[in-house]
């Protein structure tokens, strides 16, 4: 269930948001060679605290700072550390805040000193990464209960990347599966695991599946929300072209 926010609300939760811009903008100017993540982090909760917030991360289920920080391959959730950034590299900062009971949340990608062409040239919209996947098999598993992950756009996102793998007439090889009622990353509900099992099966294990269905009766082309109908009119307003 979607609760409707009164404009006093929606005005709290800018604040907070409007925090974590403010916040990652700072960050993201200190960052240069030399600079260690925990450096980063311990301006992040500097300034969190100054504006009257808390850290959103710090504390959750143990997670020890303010910032995730991750450096060029590491894919998310990077725990800050006294690890100099080099020139070259690149950095993801990613932060929340409480604020007046609301959460804000947000990322930024910061490059360090001057990067390669090849960086420069990476993909700027979620969709696009994912689709650098295809046609190779993918498959994502995600929970609608943790709004603050940003559901609604995730799903969105999988929803236009799977046109990539429908162009390249791979459309069984992408899957996503959007379920809430469990915790976060913790009690995955069966249908989902048996979703799952079918891309194992298929993908990893090379069996061969009756009409692209398992055992349970799970397909390896499930894209499925339980609460997320994406607006495709306005967010993936193109013809998905085809490969001869």
């Amino acid at each position: 269930m979607i609760v409707c926010k009164s404009p006093r609300e929606i005005e709290q939760m800018r604040r907070a948001n409007v925090l974590v811009a403010e916040v990652l903008a700072e960050l993201a100017s200190m960052v240069a060679p030399g600079v260690t993540t925990a450096d980063l982090d311990a301006k992040a909760e500097q300034l969190v605290r100054a504006a009257g917030a808390e850290p959103a991360f710090k504390g959750y289920r143990g997670y020890p700072a303010t910032l995730c920080a991750s450096v060029n391959d590491e894919v998310v959730h990077g725990i800050p550390a006294q690890r100099a950034l080099a020139g070259g590299d690149i950095i993801s900062l990613d932060m929340g805040v409480k604020l007046d009971g609301f959460y804000g949340d947000s990322a930024v990608t910061v490059p360090v000193g001057q990067v390669s062409e090849d960086v420069q040239r990476l993909p700027f919209d979620h969709h696009m990464v994912l689709g650098l996947v295809a046609p190779r098999a993918l498959f994502v598993l995600d929970n609608t209960d943790m709004m603050w992950l940003g559901d609604e756009s995730s799903f969105t996102n999988l929803v236009a990347a799977s046109e990539i793998w429908k162009g390249l007439g791979a459309a069984d090889a992408m899957g996503a599966s959007q379920v809430g009622g469990h915790p976060h990353c913790r009690d995955v509900p069966q249908p989902q695991l048996d979703e799952l099992g079918a891309f194992v099966d298929k993908f990893l294990l090379e069996k061969r599946l009756d009409k692209l269905l398992d055992k349970n009766g799970a397909s390896t082309s499930v894209l499925r929300s339980d609460r997320i109908s994406p607006d495709r009119a306005r967010w993936i307003p193109w013809s998905t072209p085809e490969l001869k």
